[in-house]
């Protein structure tokens, strides 16, 4: 699988998508399918509270604990603002998982 492909499957199985084809994933061409896995990343909750922030500038893009600015999950300078954004939501993706393998 090419790293578009797996980028969009890990995003997909995130948002609880069956598709069996990757190649349906569009998260890394549509700002229609990569806005709502943003707005999910930002409902998360630390310690019951909203806290996390997908702060998007030109073509960089970081997710961080609001609350303590110097505790970021993930971070991407990117090509292009979409490219930075997906990349960024695969990074904080893949640390969230790993955080709950260690559940």
């Amino acid at each position: 699988m090419t790293p578009t492909k797996e980028g969009n499957k890990l995003i997909g199985d995130f948002m609880g998508k069956d598709f069996k084809d990757p190649l349906n994933y569009m998260y890394n061409k549509s700002w229609d399918w990569l806005m709502p896995v943003v707005e999910k990343i930002e409902d998360f909750e630390i310690d019951e509270i909203k806290a996390v922030a997908v702060d998007i500038e030109s073509n960089e893009c970081e997710i961080k604990d609001y609350r303590q600015f110097n505790l970021s999950f993930a971070y991407y300078e990117g090509e292009t603002k979409i490219e930075a954004v997906w990349q960024c939501v695969i990074q904080f993706i893949q640390w969230y998982n790993q955080q709950n393998q260690k559940q």
